[in-house]
């Protein structure tokens, strides 16, 4: 345990010269961060959004609420809090369960349900991240759920007349004197005789009037969960991932959750197991000003889905957090009958602190920044004392938390270098290296958030690519010695709109090239984007195109042998996944600079772009190689099997693909044609780790050279 002392005033002013400020961190940046909290700010409204829950529950009907404030004045905050409240209520043996799932902005309109689907079960996996009861033990809020349905499920099936013997004796074993809340004890229970009954669990489960509209389909799939060795690719199957083949086999199913028609099934189970578990479902969609940048289309798309959403029923929570002047905006987009299910209930502002509220923030921040270096000192707000405090924010007019903590921060600089009376004027902003900064603060943030499926990675992928062509397009940059004549997504008569089509003029050639990105494991949906590929040719739209795919997901040989024969005017452009996450940061800064919650304008974010060398490298690749004569690979890969063997031998036993390409320098498509040789071979194993990215690892067999 930590001992605190006592310091005297030059001790005190020692440590808050040189320590960090108290108050710097006044941006919370996504709501899966727990931040310090004063219980009386938004006191009200909080306990509005927890009387959402119980009827919602009780009534199995959906509710649509919509927040709106000013920039820092503490949605995303309210978000993180009611965040923490799901846990919470998660791990108690009282009171009303609900789960929060927060959604971030759109990326790509033509797929707005996966998106939906996606971040919901993404950040419903997220570990549990206080301790309670048995529940923690299930792991996470998606656990909690399935797992309260299957039980409940199980309850009824169990007095069922129609349920053979066998499984009720089974049953019986299984969930006798078992309350709810021990949903550690069934799951350990289960997984020990579950690959027994599963299926006699199932084919009497169908019969229930509980499950009469339930896709059933769906149902046979989930009901695996309690399978540990199944738990992962469950998840990631009802997360939307397009799995392989074998993958999908393993669970017994031939439907891929990936495109819209089955992504809404997805939806549609979701809402299902949360009303039989008793669990309502709280979708809260934060900084929604970025979907603003897809363009007015994306918007009407996106608030109709949210419509379709309402429309699906069940006990659902949809909250809509957005800043004040973006509410008519979006108002007036939406549909009517969108319109009158946002406005059932009368949007909430958020109100200014009031000065007592404001005091109490800043004393907590000193109060804990103190203790986090070890010290007491008497006044456990110092350098502040309330009266002068209260004085400092009335004169000052300090209305939100985020005025309040920069103001606070700045009023600590002034007063070391010597001035009491006001804050200096604010220092001049160096924009690119500010954008640098924050990028890389983003970038390490990321790192600590839940994984992004590959799917999700692609589209943000594809956003960011798009954004910066478009950028050196209207700025007239030159990238690879090329002038960007034009960056448009070209109309298709029957297939989504899933990629971007640029024309490049080098020296005297033009070019219009089409690119998308695709991620999927799934062949069909590989398929797909060739396909919509092979029409941008036979219509003339292209000159040429490119698929574009991270370097850890080798492409599906029928995929491949298709793209083989659209060559030359095919090719795959290859991305490290190292790359995504710069990409990803500079979509995130984007959204902030949207919402206001950073000191940058979005244009100005977008001028920097090629200043970020990550992009600067991918978008230069990208069109360097559109102009060159590469083509799919389909060359012989023995060299190259014998390459990674005496790597593998060698150097590092197992080794993931990325970073074997990047080891060898090697063409991307040949590494992974020699690695499926190697397999084929008995001598090297692939497995997925938990960010589905495959690992290399040699066979015992293999250590031994042979003849």
């Amino acid at each position: 345990m930590m001992e605190y002392r006592t310091a005297d005033i030059e001790d005190l002013e020692r440590v808050l010269a040189s320590a960090p400020s108290p108050f710097s961190d006044s941006v919370l940046a996504h709501a899966l961060r727990t931040p310090l909290d004063v219980p009386t700010i938004h006191a009200s409204l909080r306990q509005h959004l927890l009387g959402l829950v119980g009827p919602c529950a009780e009534e199995r009907q959906p509710v649509f609420q919509v927040i709106t404030g000013d920039p820092g004045e503490g949605k995303t905050h309210l978000l993180a809090w009611l965040r923490q409240a799901s846990e919470d209520s998660l791990c108690s043996t009282d009171g009303q369960f609900f789960a929060l799932a927060p959604i971030e902005p759109l990326r790509a309109f033509h797929r707005i349900f996966h998106h939906f689907l996606h971040e919901t079960v993404r950040n419903l996996s997220r570990p549990l991240s206080v301790s309670g009861h048995l529940d923690s033990a299930v792991g996470s809020p998606l656990a909690v759920i399935v797992l309260r349905a299957l039980l409940r499920i199980a309850r009824l099936v169990r007095w069922a007349p129609w349920t053979p013997p066998d499984l009720v004796e089974t049953l019986d074993k299984v969930i006798p004197n078992r309350p709810s809340f021990f949903l550690g004890a069934f799951a350990e229970v289960a997984a020990c005789c579950w690959g027994d009954i599963e299926r006699s669990f199932v084919l009497s489960a169908q019969r229930l009037d509980a499950l009469a509209g339930m896709d059933l389909e769906l149902f046979r799939v989930i009901a695996g969960f309690p399978h540990p060795d199944l738990r992962q690719d469950l998840i990631a199957w009802l997360g939307g991932v397009s799995l392989s083949e074998q993958a999908a086999t393993r669970l017994g199913t031939r439907i891929i959750l990936d495109d819209e028609q089955n992504a809404w099934r997805g939806l549609r189970l979701l809402v299902d197991l949360a009303a039989l578990a008793d669990v309502p479902l709280a979708l809260a969609f934060d900084q929604v000003e970025g979907t603003e940048r897809l363009g007015e289309e994306a918007v009407a798309a996106w608030l109709t889905a949210l419509g379709e959403l309402y429309n699906l029923g069940g006990p659902t929570v949809l909250l809509m957090l957005c800043q004040t002047q973006t509410w008519p905006r979006l108002r007036q987009r939406a549909p009517h009958h969108v319109r009158d299910r946002m406005e059932a209930r009368a949007p909430i502002p958020l109100l200014a602190l009031r000065p007592e509220q404001a005091v109490s923030l800043v004393e907590l921040r000193m109060h804990r920044f103190w203790r986090g270096v070890g010290l007491a000192p008497a006044n456990p707000a110092y350098p502040f004392e309330s009266d002068a405090l209260l004085d400092l924010i009335r004169s000052n007019h300090l209305r939100s938390p985020r005025s309040i903590l920069r103001f606070m921060r700045q009023w600590l600089d002034d007063r070391a270098g010597g001035t009491h009376s006001k804050p200096a004027e604010p220092r001049p902003i160096v924009r690119s290296e500010e954008i640098q900064r924050r990028l890389h603060a983003m970038i390490e943030d990321d790192r600590r958030r839940p994984e992004r499926m590959p799917e999700v990675r692609e589209q943000i992928v594809q956003s960011a690519l798009r954004e910066a062509l478009t950028t050196a397009w209207l700025h007239g940059k030159t990238v690879f010695g090329a002038r960007i004549e034009n960056v448009d997504i070209p109309a298709m008569r029957t297939r989504s709109r899933a990629g971007c089509r640029i024309t490049l003029l080098l020296s005297t050639k033009r070019l219009r090239l089409y690119f998308e990105t695709n991620n999927s494991a799934h062949g069909q949906s590989v398929a797909s984007a060739t396909k919509r590929m092979r029409d941008m040719l036979r219509d003339e739209q292209a000159d040429r195109v490119m698929l574009v795919r991270e370097t850890a997901l080798p492409l599906p040989p029928a995929s491949r042998n298709m793209l083989q024969r659209l060559y030359p005017r095919s090719l795959v452009f290859w991305i490290d996944p190292e790359m995504v996450a710069p990409l990803a940061a500079f979509e995130q800064l984007l959204n902030a600079a949207a919402t206001g919650d950073v000191p940058l304008a979005e244009e100005e974010i977008r001028r920097a772009v090629f200043d970020i060398d990550a992009i600067d490298r991918v978008v230069g690749n990208l069109i360097g190689a559109a102009f060159t004569d590469d083509g799919v690979s389909r060359g012989d890969t023995r060299q190259w099997q014998e390459t990674i063997l005496a790597l593998l031998r060698n150097r590092a036993a197992f080794i993931s693909l990325p970073k074997l390409v990047r080891e060898l320098e090697a063409p991307a498509e040949a590494i992974h044609q020699a690695t499926e040789a190697l397999v084929s071979r008995g001598l090297a194993h692939v497995a997925l780790d938990r960010k589905r990215i495959p690992i290399v690892m040699l066979r015992p067999e293999a250590m031994v050279e042979t003849a």
